[in-house]
C-alpha cells in the first residue's frame, strides 16, 4: 500500500465513522494541525502515528505495515 493509499484509507475510514479531525485528535493524542497535515499529503507519518491511527479507525495495520514501512524505511518488531 502506497502512502497516498493510506491516506486515502484514514479520510475514508474517519468520514466513516462520522468523525472530525478535532474527534480523532482527541482519541490519538495526535495534534489536529498534524492530522490536517497528514491527510493533505504534507506530513510524513512515524510508525507511532500508523499503529494508533490503525487501531482507532480499525485499518488491518497487517495490510499497511510491509509496503508502507519498507517503502517509507520504517522499522517495526
Amino acid at each position: 500500500m502506497s502512502e497516498l493509499e493510506f491516506i486515502e484509507l484514514i479520510k475514508k475510514n474517519r468520514y466513516k465513522k462520522k468523525m472530525s479531525q478535532k474527534e480523532l485528535s482527541k482519541l490519538t493524542s495526535i495534534p489536529t494541525s498534524k492530522l490536517c497535515k497528514i491527510e493533505n499529503g504534507n506530513q510524513k507519518l512515524n510508525f507511532n502515528d500508523i499503529r494508533i491511527l490503525s487501531i482507532i479507525l480499525e485499518i488491518d495495520l497487517n495490510q499497511i505495515k510491509s509496503d508502507y514501512c519498507q517503502k517509507n524505511a520504517i522499522y517495526y518488531d
